[in-house]
């Protein structure tokens, strides 16, 4: 799924797998994207059409 970057505002720091990269905002919240095949997003499968704040 592609996100524009003006979705995702204060970005604080950005961590990144192989296949996953992770956005923590200055609210303290992290968002997650990427392939989730190892359930390394921590999101339900179900869940990985729509943006969804993991912490």
């Amino acid at each position: 799924m592609e996100i524009a970057a003006d979705q995702v505002r204060g970005v604080t720091a950005v961590a990144a797998g192989q296949t996953h990269s992770l956005a923590l905002i200055t609210s303290g919240k992290v968002f997650a994207c990427g392939d989730n095949a190892n359930g390394q997003l921590d999101v339900p499968a179900e869940a990985t059409s729509n943006i969804v704040a993991i912490a």
